[in-house]
């Protein structure tokens, strides 16, 4: 709020306030992944069509802070108790739940435990929930651990220009586990990269077959998985390009909960599409990725590239 008055004045303050009421609360993706932002109500019995009830548009901070003595008060009370759950409220690795004023500076607010979203879940037949309202350094946290269940996603990397935290998004297939993409808002040298990267996609196309049999050495349990630090390195091996791979990672490949990287999937993304005239076997393509030139030499045909997610 003091933000908005300092930089505009009351007047537009109290405009997004009535823009905000009319969003919605929650989102349900493919009937069986709920989307919010705080968490889940207090009472583990509330159904997602319950929700659609709430008078949305009617939430205000600072009212319906007691009962009433009213059919109609409580009633409001109970509804916007549930709203603000929803928005305002943390998971905690402790059974149950209790009371939470962080957020909405409420006291009725909560942290809530894996039983209750357990609950929660098979009362609304639920295989995921995805929450933010937390900063997280890796930009998504699994806080109920192998239990899984409910995942934190923050998207705003470095948070105030001071927390140093990667930001994430998902990427939700219609089968399958999600997978996250980090990426953090800087002007370093992966931003560089980013406008470089179809020169970047081209070299890991022309090595593909040498990055996959590295890998595959790295990876003696075929689990089709290598460390992170281990990809770095076999980036920096093969394609012989000096860059700070960590930094750049995010905008290639995606990051498993368990911080390693799919090299099937990864190498799956980037593929030749179409072919051109021949050319002769020494001719050589560069491509400047960041201020640093590969040689790209003994290529029989131009190479298409695209990246599928």
């Amino acid at each position: 709020m003091k933000e908005c008055h300092v930089k505009y004045d009351a007047e537009v303050y109290a405009m997004f306030c009535a823009v905000f009421k009319w969003l919605p609360i929650g989102t349900i993706l493919d009937k069986r992944i709920l989307v919010l932002h705080g968490g889940i109500p207090r009472d583990a019995t509330t159904k997602l069509h319950d929700l659609l009830a709430v008078p949305r548009q009617l939430y205000d901070l600072s009212m319906y802070r007691t009962k009433g003595d009213t059919k109609a008060s409580r009633k409001m009370y109970k509804s916007m108790r549930i709203i603000k759950d929803i928005l305002w409220s943390d998971p905690h690795t402790a059974n149950g739940w209790k009371e939470n004023s962080r957020g909405a500076g409420m006291s009725f607010c909560i942290n809530y435990g894996p039983d209750h979203v357990y609950k929660y879940m098979v009362k609304n037949r639920l295989e995921l929930i995805i929450r933010s309202h937390e900063c997280v350094p890796n930009g998504f946290d699994w806080p109920f651990g192998a239990k899984g269940m409910l995942v934190t996603l923050f998207s705003a990397s470095n948070y105030c220009g001071v927390a140093n935290n990667m930001g994430c998004f998902m990427r939700i297939p219609q089968n399958g586990k999600p997978s996250f993409f980090q990426y953090m808002a800087t002007t370093s040298e992966s931003d560089l990269v980013a406008t470089n990267l179809e020169g970047l996609f081209e070299v890991i196309v022309t090595h593909r077959d040498e990055l996959r049999r590295r890998f595959q050495e790295l990876d003696p349990g075929d689990t089709h998985t290598v460390t992170t630090s281990d990809w770095d390195d076999v980036m920096q091996q093969q394609l012989q390009i000096q860059l700070n791979w960590a930094s750049i990672r995010p905008l290639l490949t995606s990051i498993e909960p368990n911080q390693t990287i799919d090299y099937v999937n990864f190498l799956d993304r980037y593929h030749t599409r179409g072919t051109t005239a021949s050319q002769d076997d020494d001719d050589a393509a560069a491509s400047t990725v960041a201020g640093a030139t590969a040689a790209v030499s003994r290529r029989r045909h131009h190479v298409v590239l695209y990246a599928s997610l």
